[in-house]
């Protein structure tokens, strides 16, 4: 029970994050070109983070191998929609690309940090 309270409590984390970038823009203190490089890989990484949880829900109750395939596979799904989404993103958009590859940067590490602590939080 102990993991979905902290789950709880890093999405509401990432919520406050979602408003604070938005009242920074809301404020003028960021352009529309840096807000959009910003919030774009924020949604990416994570829906990223929402497949990843799927896929830890779904291995919970298997063997230790059927759970490293499942998490594994969730791994690689994951990596094929972020590498796809950010590489069309790059290309497509008139982003602030520093920004942009910052941001996926900073949420996609603390994401994984989440994951793993989630993971050996739920293994004890």
């Amino acid at each position: 029970m102990f993991h979905n309270k902290f789950l709880r409590n890093n999405s509401f984390l990432i919520i406050i994050a979602f408003v604070v970038i938005i009242a920074f823009y809301s404020t003028s203190l960021i352009s529309y070109r840096n807000f959009f490089s910003i919030m774009l890989p924020a949604v990416f990484t994570t829906i990223g983070f929402i497949i990843a949880v799927i896929f830890l829900h779904k291995a919970e109750k298997k063997h230790s191998e059927d759970f490293i395939g499942i998490v594994f596979m969730g791994m690689g799904i994951r990596l094929l929609f972020l590498v796809v989404i950010i590489t069309v993103s790059l290309i497509f958009l008139d982003i602030n690309k520093n920004s942009f590859i910052f941001s996926v940067l900073i949420f996609y590490i603390y994401y994984l940090t989440i994951e793993i602590i989630y993971i050996s939080i739920r293994n004890k």
